[in-house]
């Protein structure tokens, strides 16, 4: 049965207030790496998969306003100056943010299509935020492999969105603004993996011809490591 609106809201509030009382506990014990494990498993999985289900609410006053206390527990609020107040992760829980909950909201956003694909694009767009400020540390923290497996994989759904938007029922208009906002995250998540030298043809010309033969169906044709999308 699906959530009234008032129930989904109100959960959002004290999943919010949860979050809150998560992103102080996990401060505090930064360095207690026995404590931030548990934090991870018993807390902060739970109350994103509960986060993840009301961004993928078929109404869309609650899957937009899911997504942006999602967007603000995980980025930080905009109306907030201090950015230190979001939830920290290190690589390893961030490949698993990205594996085990951002991308099935993504998946799931796509399947329900809502209006204008609003829900998705918004994912999208948290999704690209997300990798372009905390892939260094992915990288860092877990290896190129870990890396490279988020990274295409981002990709991927980015271009499946830009198909599912092309074969909808959107008029021109809608769908030349909503394909828009996919080509600015996959130039921007572009422009960050080259910018940092991880993503590199002189490195790795493996995974730099993956990443072009995804960039390239969308006419986004990076001719070499250097280029500037």
């Amino acid at each position: 049965a699906s959530i009234s609106r008032s129930y989904a809201l109100v959960s959002l509030s004290l999943l919010k207030r949860l979050a809150d009382r998560l992103i102080d506990f996990t401060t505090t014990s930064s360095t207690d790496t026995k404590r931030r494990d548990r934090a991870w498993s018993s807390h902060w999985c739970p109350l994103l998969t509960v986060f993840g289900q009301l961004c993928c609410s078929s109404d869309r006053e609650v899957c937009a306003a899911a997504i942006c206390a999602f967007s603000e527990v995980l980025m930080g609020s905009r109306e907030n100056t201090d950015q230190s107040r979001r939830a920290w992760f290190n690589g390893s829980e961030t490949v698993q943010l990205f594996q085990g909950h951002l991308f099935q909201i993504l998946k799931k956003g796509l399947y329900l299509k809502l209006d204008d694909f609003g829900g998705a694009t918004d994912i999208a767009e948290l999704c690209c935020s997300i990798f372009i400020r905390d892939h260094r540390l992915v990288f860092r923290d877990t290896g190129k492999t870990a890396w490279t497996s988020v990274w295409l994989c981002l990709l991927q759904l980015l271009h499946r969105a830009l198909e599912d938007i092309e074969q909808s029922e959107l008029s021109d208009e809608v769908k030349n603004a909503t394909s828009s906002k996919i080509y600015s995250c996959m130039n921007r998540l572009f422009r960050s993996a080259t910018r940092s030298h991880i993503l590199s043809e002189a490195d790795d010309p493996v995974l730099w011809r993956q990443t072009h033969s995804i960039l390239e169906l969308h006419t986004l044709k990076p001719s070499s490591s250097n280029a500037s999308l």
